[in-house]
């Protein structure tokens, strides 16, 4: 303050005699030492706004809350700053417009997910179908479709129909799982790998014994239907089973399409798996009559006569099962007639 007053004076001295501005050393003598003082303020004063700080803003909540005041410094700070209000408001609107077209933008996106996953699973439901009713034919419980649960992103779920009517009218819908047995369930699980496999256009598929035990009465569907709709698709199937009936079948009904059958032994480990080409057809029959009938001792021709006998046996059961699916028997098999002699087969043929 008295660097400030020595200023003054000495310019008031220059203002009453103007002869006296060429001595002017004082003068910046005296604005020195002001500059000085002011840079040791400033310094102190930063010094003291940090020291400051806690009890100011302590003291800034107590007082807007007892005297009523709470955010008018804020708005004091914004009345200072017109400019930049204007800013941030109209960034304010824009960025809620962006998140108006943006959750537009989602839901219009989630509708469109919504269709097309529709579109597939409707797909999916109806080649699912399709097998299903191949391996289960004019069941009054069937599978009814797939399709996302409602409200849910990642869970499916598999619905079956309950009808009392023959042509299905009238079905109430269930979730699988708690109408459908085990058998039903095994079948829609390989109605499902199935539509799959078709759909992704694979070269070959491997079943290991598709059809449960308790599945006798379906086991003629699969051998018929269902592999002659592989078959048609292009797929080659390799089946695994250790259902002879099954082998017999498959063998004799698809003899046209030169099916190969191989079994597979595992008599000593240390040895490890055999595989044997197993084709029990007619021609391999009298192929192994006629050796043995070359033969010379009397036993190998008794063989060879029990092994044409078996041949004509096999004869005849292979054609009553081919007459009975020219007339529309779909699930004839060459297994109906096991344990049928060469005279009840004759008779029936």
């Amino acid at each position: 303050m008295h660097v400030s007053n020595r200023i003054l004076n000495e310019l008031t001295t220059y203002r009453e005699d103007l002869d006296t501005l060429t001595h002017v050393a004082p003068l910046a003598e005296q604005c020195a030492a002001l500059q000085k003082t002011v840079t040791a303020y400033i310094e102190a004063q930063k010094s003291y706004v940090v020291a400051e700080a806690p009890v100011s803003a302590a003291l800034k909540v107590v007082i807007d809350s007892q005297s009523q005041t709470t955010g008018w410094q804020e708005l004091i700070d914004i009345a200072q700053d017109p400019g930049g209000l204007h800013i941030a408001l109209v960034d304010k609107v824009a960025t809620e417009q962006l998140k108006r077209e943006l959750a537009q933008a989602v839901r219009q996106i989630d509708v469109g997910n919504e269709k097309v996953l529709e579109e597939k699973f409707g797909t999916l439901s109806g080649d699912v179908g399709l097998w299903w009713n191949l391996l289960r034919p004019d069941e009054l419980s069937y599978f009814s479709a797939v399709a996302p649960r409602p409200g849910a992103r990642r869970t499916i779920d598999f619905k079956a129909g309950l009808s009392a009517n023959e042509d299905r009218s009238n079905p109430a819908l269930r979730d699988v799982i708690a109408v459908f047995s085990q058998s039903q369930l095994h079948c829609l699980g390989l109605a499902l790998f199935l539509a799959r496999s078709v759909h992704e256009k694979a070269g070959f598929i491997i079943l290991d014994d598709p059809i449960l035990s308790s599945d006798e009465d379906y086991r003629a569907h699969f051998n018929s239907a269902v592999l002659e709709k592989l078959l048609d698709a292009g797929v080659q199937v390799i089946l695994l089973t250790q259902d002879q009936k099954t082998c017999k079948d498959l063998t004799e009904r698809y003899m046209h399409r030169s099916i190969d059958t191989f079994q597979i032994n595992l008599a000593n480990p240390a040895d490890g798996t055999s595989i044997v080409n197993k084709a029990d057809d007619l021609g391999t029959l009298i192929s192994k009559a006629e050796i043995l009938i070359r033969g010379a001792h009397p036993d190998l021709h008794k063989q060879g006569g029990e092994v044409m006998r078996d041949a004509a046996e096999r004869f005849c059961k292979e054609m009553l099962a081919r007459s009975r699916r020219t007339k529309g028997d779909r699930a004839a098999a060459i297994s109906d007639y096991d344990g049928k002699t060469l005279g009840e087969a004759g008779s029936a043929y």
